[in-house]
């Protein structure tokens, strides 16, 4: 069973500085079991936020058309679909900290791909970097899922896990601005080469995971992987499918419009930045409440929020305007993704690995079917009208997520 801990270990001698850790230690808990993972997973967070988000506008500046920045992101979530189980199957036989390295070193090719296709404006590298992609998530999502919902400590679930999020945050409020002004000083392919390095330094903290787990996992007997959609409640898996669209569009496709919208590296980077800032107070109140009991009233005022937003996207039409609704959106997210996150493990922690493998399988699915519509949308219809669409169907599916099994209910077969 994990141990109760925190981020920084009180010492009997209280001196000044032993005071301000204590403070600390009150302000930011965070279970020592986590603190590897986190680490590991801030410095990859800050690799990619240096990328991510200007994707759109790499692809875009080469003269592509909008479909082809659909047509990479529909082919991500396919083959993300596809891989997803073999993922599952080389972390549980070899152990959640090789999931993480290859999930860290498939980032780090798609950067290397991204790199190659602002060079060479070639689809192969574009295809590349999309198959790494999706190598990335798969391995990098159903790790951290498994050993999170193993690791985590009922009492401080919450608050360990807006801690986790607060430090990945406060790299995200850096990497946009840091890679905006790179990307404007030196040329985006800089940006590219520092989030490449950075990329391969997540590898480092991941050492002492393995034998966490193992003692985690000791007397524990592992069933069968099956890929399907019986693992879980089929509350559940709706309520991840609808998930699904609601971050995609949040999170993906924002960032498309924003190269249509705004269309430069640091103003890109600005706005970013500012959203991340925002979601770094909602998470940390998200946390403390969470941890008394109310996730569910967290839960359903974050969708709230986050359905309003998506509304409000369809008159978002100054550059003011759209850094607001990005930082609400981003504050919203935060807050109710909490809420929603700690319920998820609670439930994978009391189910088991069938459990993270259904509910992966409606999140690729959500996926494949946004990207899918985007793809034919941007065929077919003018940008504007694919955004709005995409931003009333966010608006509406996100009550979906409510759908998910209570913590305080004991999922059954």
């Amino acid at each position: 069973m994990p141990q109760s801990g925190y981020l920084v270990v009180v010492i009997v001698k209280v001196s000044d500085r032993d005071y301000t850790s204590q403070k600390m230690n009150r302000l930011l808990p965070l279970q020592r079991e986590l603190l590897n993972i986190t680490i590991s997973f801030s410095l990859y967070g800050f690799a990619s936020s240096l990328v991510g988000v200007f994707i759109p506008l790499i692809i875009l500046q080469t003269g592509a058309p909008l479909a082809v920045v659909a047509g990479f992101y529909a082919a991500y979530a396919i083959i993300k679909l596809v891989i997803n189980y073999p993922a599952v199957m080389v972390i549980r036989r070899f152990g959640v900290h090789v999931g993480l390295a290859c999930g860290f070193l498939a980032g780090a090719l798609q950067i290397l791909a991204t790199l190659l296709y602002s060079h060479s404006h070639s689809l192969i590298y574009l295809a590349l970097g999309a198959v790494a992609l999706a190598l990335s998530n798969a391995f990098l999502w159903s790790s951290q899922h498994i050993y999170i919902s193993k690791m985590m400590n009922r009492t401080s679930k919450s608050s360990s896990m807006a801690t986790m999020e607060i430090m990945r945050q406060v790299i995200s409020v850096a990497a946009p601005l840091f890679g905006g002004v790179i990307a404007t000083a030196f040329g985006v392919n800089w940006i590219l080469v520092v989030a490449l390095i950075i990329a391969v330094t997540a590898l480092f903290p991941l050492r002492g995971l393995a034998a966490l787990h193992r003692v985690a996992t000791a007397n524990e007997v592992t069933p069968r992987v099956k890929y399907n959609l019986k693992g879980a409640p089929f509350r559940d898996v709706v309520a991840n499918f609808s998930f699904g669209i609601d971050t995609s569009v949040g999170v993906f496709l924002w960032p498309i419009y924003l190269a249509v919208a705004i269309s430069t590296y640091r103003g890109i980077g600005t706005i970013s930045a500012i959203s991340a800032g925002a979601a770094i107070v909602t998470v940390w109140i998200a946390g403390h409440r969470g941890d008394k009991g109310h996730d569910r009233q967290v839960l359903r005022q974050g969708i709230f929020g986050s359905s309003a937003i998506n509304v409000l996207r369809l008159f978002a039409v100054t550059p003011l305007n759209i850094t607001l609704l990005s930082a609400g959106y981003r504050a919203t997210l935060a807050y109710f993704q909490n809420a929603w996150t700690s319920t998820y493990y609670m439930h994978a922690g009391e189910r088991g690995i069938n459990y993270v493998m259904s509910m992966e399988i409606a999140g690729d699915v959500s996926g494949v079917f946004l990207w899918g519509l985007v793809f034919v949308l941007s065929l077919t219809v003018t940008s504007g009208v694919l955004f709005n669409v995409c931003f009333v169907l966010a608006a509406v599916v996100a009550w979906g997520c409510l759908l998910i099994t209570k913590q305080s209910v004991r999922l059954t077969d």
